[in-house]
């Protein structure tokens, strides 16, 4: 072989070896780059996990405390109202059967007040919920009227013999709610979900749209809702104080507006004696109590029924 042929050879050669090396270069600097790219994202990955994930703090003795008189005092108002839901309507039918109009009118409009305080827990717990509290003019016209409403209507149309179907069928559930919610037991910020979502059921559909429609005391819904708000606020706003002091006060403002208000009528105060400025007023203090409420349930998210405290 000629020695230009023995260049060209080694040159070659040579050539070949150092693609080889830039190649083996390039590579090892990939895979050098990708596995420390892949440990970064993993190491941050891991830290974000690790800090989402970070279990709350036990609650302490006075929080375990304060749970579990706002999970038991939520409960006995829910008990007690199917108790007067069952009595109501008892009195009712007898009421109509006797043909005592007045009484009648007084049993129905307490079977009413009643319904209101257990109406969302009972909505979720009770297959035959729907109808008892369902508008006339929602009902199917084919189909006799039920429910409360059907009730009010007979009476306040001043037909209370045509009561007597729906008033005993009202009677006959009252032992299925009563069973169906004696067991009511839920965690702080469910109260709270609850509480808020009769508030902003009494906006639209009371204040709104009216309930009442035939007897026309819508005042009876408001102080209803009202009235359990005042019975079972303050011992959620008692554990609030201890988790989040800031966001309990707003409730307590919120709740005491509501409160100044309701002193201005009773349950008994027709829709006649109520003003649409009053009504405005109602509508945004509830809904400024709405939002208080949907920001405390979240602060309560860590708490449980307080059953399985010691």
């Amino acid at each position: 072989m000629s020695p230009a042929a023995l260049t060209s050879v080694a040159v070659r050669r040579r050539f070949r070896i150092a693609s080889a090396l830039i190649v083996a270069v390039v590579i090892i600097s990939t895979a050098w780059s990708i596995s420390t790219g892949y440990a970064r994202r993993s190491a941050a990955s891991y830290n974000a996990s690790s800090h989402h994930y970070t279990p709350a703090p036990p609650p302490t003795q006075a929080q375990q405390s304060a749970t579990l008189v706002a999970t038991q005092a939520y409960r006995r108002e829910v008990v007690l109202s199917t108790q007067a839901f069952a009595t109501a309507t008892s009195n009712l039918v007898l009421d109509i059967q006797r043909g005592d109009a007045s009484a009648a009118k007084k049993a129905e409009q307490s079977a009413q007040a009643a319904y209101d305080v257990f109406r969302v827990d009972g909505a979720s717990s009770v297959a035959t919920m729907a109808p008892l509290d369902t508008l006339v003019a929602n009902q199917n016209p084919a189909l006799p009227a039920t429910g409360l409403h059907a009730v009010e209507r007979d009476l306040w149309s001043g037909q209370p013999s045509l009561a007597l179907s729906a008033a005993t069928n009202l009677a006959n559930v009252s032992s299925q709610l009563q069973f169906g919610l004696l067991r009511t037991i839920i965690t702080p910020s469910q109260i709270c979900a609850r509480l808020d979502e009769e508030v902003g059921w009494t906006v639209e559909n009371v204040i709104g749209a009216s309930q009442e429609r035939y007897s026309h005391d819508d005042m009876l819904d408001v102080h209803a809702v009202v009235n359990n708000l005042d019975a079972t606020l303050p011992s959620v706003e008692q554990l609030g104080r201890l988790v989040r002091p800031s966001a309990t006060v707003r409730v307590e403002r919120a709740m005491a507006l509501v409160d100044e208000l309701a002193q201005q009528s009773t349950s008994a105060t027709s829709n006649s004696h109520v003003s649409a400025q009053q009504w405005r007023h109602y509508a945004r203090a509830l809904d400024s109590l709405e939002y208080a409420l949907g920001t405390m349930s979240g602060v309560l998210a860590d708490f449980g029924t307080g059953r399985n405290y010691a």
